[in-house]
């Protein structure tokens, strides 16, 4: 049986990916979509990934910003 990781194990995972991908959210923001997906890390990836998909169609440089601590 795999064990569920806690919302804090997945936000600071989603932070690294936020940094990695220059991809800014707000603690506030991640936190949000955690709670929303009720701590499914692949449906906290799938939320993502569509957010990357809008955004990048509204503005090509969305993901372009400079990377931003999130401590």
């Amino acid at each position: 049986i795999a064990i569920r990781p806690t919302s804090v194990q997945i936000l600071g995972r989603v932070k690294t990916i936020c940094q990695n991908e220059n991809f800014l959210l707000t603690e506030k923001e991640l936190k949000e979509i955690i709670e929303s997906t009720g701590g499914d890390m692949r449906q906290v990836n799938i939320v993502m990934i569509n957010l990357l998909i809008l955004d990048s169609k509204s503005s090509p440089n969305v993901v372009k910003h400079p990377r931003r601590n999130f401590m």
